[in-house]
């Protein structure tokens, strides 16, 4: 009877172990899976505020282009008004008060004869580079813009950092 005991007390000890054993394989597969997901859970998190990311930045974008389209179509109808031509004139006597006298005044194709009949004694070239309107002024090598490309990638430029600006506020 004793040795019955004995062998239950062994048995149940071994079964106790054995239920151990297997409880604690349990726990350590479970954090194993627990951890797999929640790095898997990491990984997809950040997957997708990158594509969220770069969805913002390509709208932004977007929306940049489609407002400075709308302002260089708005220049384009400008340069067909008169109030063009005394932005010219204005651009030619605020060139004359910085640089003294003008050697040469460079302007988009369409404005060369208007600006010619705007000036004596200085050569007027059209420039390839200004594609909106407005002029470049040059005197002894020293130069001045007022032409609409310049304002305008300007504005631009302000207009992006004052974006990017927000976007890193709102991070």
């Amino acid at each position: 009877m004793d040795n019955e005991r004995l062998d239950i007390a062994k048995k149940t000890e071994l079964w106790d172990q054995a239920e151990d054993e297997i409880l604690v394989e349990t726990y350590t597969m479970i954090q194993r899976k627990v951890s797999e997901i929640k790095s898997e859970v990491g990984r997809e998190i950040s997957v997708k505020n990158v594509e969220s990311r770069k969805t913002v930045a390509s709208e932004r974008d977007h929306y940049t282009d489609s407002i400075f389209g709308e302002v260089k179509k708005k220049l384009n109808a400008y340069k067909k008004t008169e109030s063009y031509v005394q932005y010219l004139k204005q651009s030619i006597a605020s060139a004359k008060e910085t640089l003294g006298e003008l050697t040469q005044i460079y302007v988009a194709r369409p404005d060369v004869e208007t600006v010619r009949n705007l000036v004596d004694d200085v050569s007027v070239r059209q420039d390839l580079r200004i594609i909106l309107g407005g002029l470049i002024a040059e005197s002894d090598g020293l130069t001045v813009d007022y032409t609409f490309d310049k304002k305008l990638r300007q504005e631009r430029d302000k207009f992006e950092m004052m974006l990017a600006a927000m976007s890193n506020d709102q991070k």
